[in-house]
């Protein structure tokens, strides 16, 4: 009942999350993607699409072009990750290339902290990319450490 009258809240209140086409903000950005992939768990969990939610993400992420995914190669797969999230109910041909592009030559920081690396690997997985998952010793999840530092 609460996601339902949450995501009639946002059917709403949907412009709020609008892309501005003519220079990306970082706030607008990250309230875009996090509603991207937010609306990814609803769809699997509840199976039922809300036409005007999924219209206005695939909308608005016609927003992000190849100049913005390239700017900055360490970056690219953080400005490719609404479309991630999104392109199971709307595939957008270029973005589909930069996605290759990005999975090719692995876009990404060399010297990635481990919650960066689980990005990437999660990142490959939701393009069916074989990939093994990477914890580094430094990792919360190497050892045990979580119930250490939680006890």
């Amino acid at each position: 009942m609460f996601l339902n009258n949450l995501f009639s809240q946002l059917e709403k209140h949907i412009a709020l999350f609008k892309l501005d086409d003519t220079a990306l903000d970082q706030e607008q950005f990250k309230r875009f993607t996090e509603l991207c992939i937010f609306y990814e768990f609803y769809l699997k969990s509840f199976k039922t699409p809300i036409p005007k939610i999924e219209t206005s993400l695939s909308t608005y992420m016609h927003c992000i072009k190849e100049d913005d995914i390239f700017k900055n190669l360490y970056t690219a797969y953080h400005m490719i990750l609404p479309y991630v999230s999104i392109r199971n109910f709307k595939k957008i041909y270029y973005l589909e290339n930069c996605l290759e592009i990005i999975a090719a030559h692995r876009f990404s920081s060399p010297e990635a902290p481990s919650h960066r690396l689980l990005e990437w690997d999660y990142f490959l997985s939701k393009l069916s990319k074989e990939h093994p998952v990477t914890i580094l010793d430094s990792s919360i999840l190497k050892d045990n450490r979580i119930y250490i530092q939680h006890l």
